[in-house]
This record gives C-alpha cells, sequence and structure tokens, in this order.
C-alpha cells in the first residue's frame, strides 16, 4: 500500500536554486498520486545537499562522491525506484497544471506506448519545439547539413527530424522524446536495463 505509482528522478550538479524549485513544484502540483521523489547529486559544490535535506527531509537523496552525468546519474536514481512509472524530470524544470498527475493518467489511457512525454515550454512559455524528434535518416541529415530544416523550420518535408509542421497541440507518436519530461513503464525500464551509460 506504500509502494508509489511512480518515482520521479531529478539529477543536480551544481543547480540548487533551479532543483529547490522544480521540487517545489513538483509537491505543489502533483496531487492524488502516491509518488517518490529520488534526486540524484553529482558532487555539487553550491550546497544542493544540505539544502535540499533541510527543505524537503522526504526527498530520497542520493549524493555521489563523484560526477556520474546525466545517464549514469538516472541509472543510479532509477535503481532505487520501486513505482510502476518512472519519470525523468531535469532540475530547470517548473511543473505546471498537474502536468504529471495527466501524464501518468494518459499513460493509463494508452499503455501500448512505452514512453510517454508531454509539452514542454521555454522560460518565456512558448511551446518548445524541440522536445520530440523523427529518427535520423540520410535525408534528414542532408537537411540539416544543408540548412533546409531551419529555413523552412515549419516545413514537415524540409524539417521531418523536428516534425516541423507539427504544432504540438495534438497528440502524436514520435521516435524520440527529449529527457526533460519522460516518463516510462519500470517493467519497460527493467527490460531497456536504462539508459545507455
Amino acid at each position: 500500500m506504500n509502494q508509489p505509482v511512480i518515482d520521479i528522478i531529478i539529477v543536480s550538479y551544481n543547480t540548487v536554486d533551479y532543483t529547490l524549485r522544480a521540487i517545489a513544484s513538483v509537491y505543489e502540483e502533483t496531487k492524488d498520486i502516491k509518488f517518490n521523489l529520488i534526486v540524484v547529486d553529482n558532487d555539487s559544490q553550491d550546497g544542493s545537499p544540505q539544502q535540499i535535506k533541510q527543505k524537503y527531509p522526504d526527498v530520497m537523496l542520493i549524493e555521489s562522491k563523484c560526477n556520474l552525468g546525466f545517464a549514469r546519474g538516472v541509472n543510479l536514481g532509477a535503481s532505487y525506484a520501486s513505482g510502476d512509472y518512472i519519470l525523468l524530470l531535469n532540475p530547470d524544470t517548473v511543473v505546471l497544471d498537474h502536468a504529471i498527475n495527466n501524464l501518468v493518467n494518459f499513460a493509463e489511457e494508452n499503455p501500448n506506448s512505452g514512453i510517454w512525454g508531454g509539452i514542454t515550454l521555454n522560460n518565456d512559455h512558448t511551446i518548445n519545439t524541440h522536445n520530440a524528434w523523427s529518427e535520423e535518416s540520410i535525408f534528414t541529415l542532408f537537411n540539416s547539413i544543408l540548412g533546409l530544416n531551419r529555413l523552412f523550420k515549419n516545413s514537415c518535408f524540409f524539417n521531418r527530424a523536428n516534425y516541423g509542421c507539427w504544432k504540438r497541440d495534438s497528440i502524436k507518436k514520435v521516435d524520440v522524446l527529449q529527457g526533460s519530461f519522460f516518463l516510462t513503464s519500470k517493467s519497460l525500464w527493467d527490460k531497456l536495463r536504462g539508459l545507455d551509460e
């Protein structure tokens, strides 16, 4: 009964203000769902571990003695996960509008997908168009080298890699999701053995 539905993993490195803000937003915006918040600190020298312990004693804080980087840090955090889902969340993220609840609900309504992501916003609250990508091909690399993907950024022909004509206001199956707001089932995570380090 005490098992969380979701384990939220944040990897931090000298980002104390951002990390504290991200943690606060998780607690403020994630309601009616049992979650475990895991922060892996990559040997920060800015007082991050001390402040996290003081302000958020319920956070599972893992203090690495060296900078593991993102993938190894995430894998370390995930080794402590016990919920049905794992969510990767960047330390410079602010959760808005119950986004974690909404994403978990969407995942449960669409269980045949392996990974789920949501809309992410830039600092000015415009839509981040770099949160999902198509698989690379010779054609997408050619357009990138020639700059056609930037010249015709709203084109799904020339900017196929970034789904140029998709306004990101609808549901879409994508090939690649950015790791800043990335949800997967624990079973798939275990099957894939986490991130490639």
